[in-house]
């Protein structure tokens, strides 16, 4: 099940409607809530102390948080939430050739490089709008990567 936040929600209205899901996992506790969801509770607990020591030294290691978002993890309860991702394409990727051949900053052909997909920009460019057409990529993405798979057999072949 896919779910958005709406904005001007209360966050009380939010939590709830958040909790309600299945997909939405809650405990008073890091070893509770790790048990819960089947995740071994140490490895867990180790993660969470890692970040709230990020948090208490004002930069983060791993991912380079900004500082002021580096808020620790204390009190419960304490949420795991099942996600899924999406991420439609990308705008003003590698251009190609005919052949599906990744072209260098000259325009010249990177010998056995191929491109398929939403990372090729020459279908697009920079005028694609994924806020209006999620999802007009996907033939694009099925036929350019056939294109790709082709002509770089034929190239491993040679």
């Amino acid at each position: 099940m896919f779910t958005f936040g709406t904005p001007g929600v209360p966050m009380s209205e939010a939590r709830q409607q958040l909790e309600s899901l299945d997909s939405c996992h809650k405990a008073d506790s890091i070893k509770e809530l790790a048990e819960s969801v089947g995740l071994d509770a140490a490895a867990l607990q180790e993660t969470v102390d890692t970040y709230n020591a990020y948090c208490k030294a004002g930069a983060d290691d791993d991912f380079g948080k900004a500082a002021e978002y580096l808020c620790p993890v204390e009190e419960g309860p304490f949420y795991i939430l099942e996600v899924a991702d999406g991420y439609y394409t990308t705008v003003g990727g590698l251009e190609i050739s005919e052949n599906a051949e990744a072209l260098d900053n000259d325009n010249n052909v990177i010998p056995g490089l191929y491109v398929g997909g939403c990372d090729t920009g020459s279908l697009y460019g920079d005028s694609y709008d994924v806020a209006t057409a999620p999802g007009s990529q996907a033939s694009w993405a099925i036929n350019s990567g056939r294109l790709a798979m082709k002509h770089a057999a034929e190239y491993l072949k040679a």
